[in-house]
């Protein structure tokens, strides 16, 4: 009513009347002044309504004139009328909720604000604890090592018919590595508190370069395929690099910012993944199937020589500023272990490196046996899979993450897994579209799950809990490709379905943590 009311005054007036007797007289047809006072008598009640015609700047000289009943009516009059009209509705908005009023803005972004990751440009950074080049060349090195995982993979069709191999049998190739790896997460890890992380990572870097050269040897040379599974093993003993840059980062990286560094180590191993696949294909048709193997040992050979020369020794930096008071929730969200919380975070990261083994170890073979493709192929479309990964990593998380969620977005990752394991196995979905459906689930899950363990674990035992969790993924790809090869032999669907059906209990999973979480922060 309101609305109509003014409407009417606006478009039906009466002789506009000035009430700015107190700053002096003005005559309406001339220059009006931005603070004037101007008034309408309405012809519906004939009350006169008072309000401000703030004109902003205007051109010296009389008001055009606009002609309404035969009436004198100054634009001004009209604009001050129009500026209330809006104001007015506007608040009646802001009253049913209908438009956001700038209070509740306010108060939205205030909140925002003290939930926003640590990176947000609204708070301030808190410095490294060394220099920047230094952690972004223990990055570096970190994308450098997971090539190994990578490189070889389009040579596995090569190797099975080279050693005449069963399914069963190419998941021993997986699991050997990562029964080496399993030793040396439990080992390596302790042993950089006490040497330091500088000097134990670019050694096992240099140990691994030389595993790497030994399979490349067993290739060329026509060795037993049981030596190369000895080389293979050997190789793993030194491969446990992964929690010492994870524990790294915890040494130099304020609290703050950790959250952020940790997702940057996801982005450099996506970039291995982008890269290795592709490289590895075209050394193999182009060099031979022992070249994507003499490739990875110059990777980590390059690692090692970037963290003995370009990275800075963290031990001791982290013991000297815990005795500082640190600003924040983030220092007192967790002051004990949340075991119920731990659980459930391993049990889902057990059950996606069965997912994450399905793909890295039997998508080549399901290439190479359903469309005959070669290593160059396979190792170019395992390239797009990783670069739509890394580009939604880049572009695309955060603003998901902060607008779902971290539970949501960890659920709907899990979901895209599964339909793109189900997709290749059971042919449910194009094989474009499957890959894509693959592609967004590796690259909003996997940050889920170190999350939820800063969640659960105090700050300083941050480390450990990476070792764990390590040590947890190892075990599975010990067995995982193991078991998957039986089921790959049996029937190709049956495998992909296994690995999917485990996404679907990692969604059941995610609904407890979050739970659990506010009971113990209310304790």
């Amino acid at each position: 009513l309101k609305g109509s009311r003014l409407m009417a005054e606006i478009l039906a007036p009466l002789p506009a009347v000035s009430l700015a007797e107190g700053i002096g007289k003005m005559p309406l047809g001339g220059s009006v002044r931005p603070a004037e006072i101007v008034g309408l008598r309405s012809p519906l009640t004939g009350r006169t309504r008072q309000f401000q015609a703030p004109l902003g700047r205007r051109r010296p000289g009389p008001e055009p004139q606009l002609r309404g009943r035969g009436t004198a009516f100054t634009a001004a009059s009209a604009r001050g009328a129009l500026l209330l009209l809006g104001f007015q509705c506007r608040r009646s908005l802001c009253r049913r909720r209908l438009w956001p009023c700038r209070s509740s803005t306010r108060v939205a972004r205030a909140s925002t604000a003290a939930s926003a990751s640590p990176l947000d440009p609204l708070e301030p950074l808190e410095p490294l604890r060394v220099r920047t080049f230094s952690v972004s060349s223990m990055l570096a090195a970190a994308g450098l090592c997971l090539l190994g995982f990578t490189m070889p993979t389009p040579i596995i069709p090569t190797l099975r018919a080279r050693f005449m191999l069963s399914a069963g049998q190419v998941g021993l190739i997986f699991s050997s590595f990562a029964l080496g790896m399993f030793f040396a997460v439990m080992v390596l890890p302790g042993l950089s508190d006490r040497l330091g992380r500088k000097r134990v990572a670019a050694a096992a870097l240099t140990c691994t370069a030389v595993g790497f050269s030994a399979q490349g040897l067993a290739v060329n040379l026509g060795w037993s395929f049981q030596s190369f599974l000895l080389m293979r093993f050997l190789t793993g003993l030194f491969a446990g690099c992964n929690p010492i840059f994870k524990a790294y980062l915890a040494d130099v990286v304020p609290t703050s910012r950790l959250s952020t560094f940790m997702v940057y180590r996801e982005a450099s191993a996506t970039l291995a993944f982008v890269i290795g696949p592709t490289l590895g294909g075209y050394l193999a048709t182009t060099l031979g199937p022992s070249s994507p193997l003499y490739a990875t040992a110059i990777a980590h050979a390059m690692g090692a020589l970037l963290v003995a020369t370009r990275v800075q020794e963290s031990i001791g930096l982290r013991t000297l500023d815990e005795a500082k008071p640190e600003v924040g929730k983030a220092s007192q969200a967790v002051t004990r272990v949340h075991w119920p919380v731990v659980i459930c975070v391993l049990a889902m990261s057990f059950l996606y490196v069965i997912g994450q083994s399905c793909f890295s170890s039997f998508f080549p073979l399901l290439m190479n046996d359903r469309f005959g493709s070669s290593p160059s192929d396979i190792g170019l479309l395992a390239t797009k899979v990783s670069s739509v990964a890394l580009v939604f990593q880049i572009f695309g998380y955060g603003p998901v993450q902060r607008r779902l969620g971290l539970r949501v977005t960890g659920m709907l990752g899990a979901a895209c897994i599964c339909l793109g394991l189900l997709g290749f196995g059971y042919r449910i979905l194009p094989l474009w579209l499957a890959a894509l459906s693959y592609a967004l689930g590796v690259a909003s899950f996997p940050a889920t799950i170190p999350t939820l363990l800063t969640r659960a674990v105090p700050q300083k035992q941050f480390g450990l809990a990476m070792g764990v969790d390590s040590t947890v993924n190892n075990v599975c790809r010990v067995l995982a490709p193991i078991l998957l090869g039986l089921l790959y032999s049996r029937e190709v669907s049956l495998c992909f379905g296994v690995a999917g059906s485990a996404m679907l209990v990692v969604i059941a999973l995610l609904l407890l943590p979050a739970s659990q979480i506010r009971k113990s922060a209310k304790a």
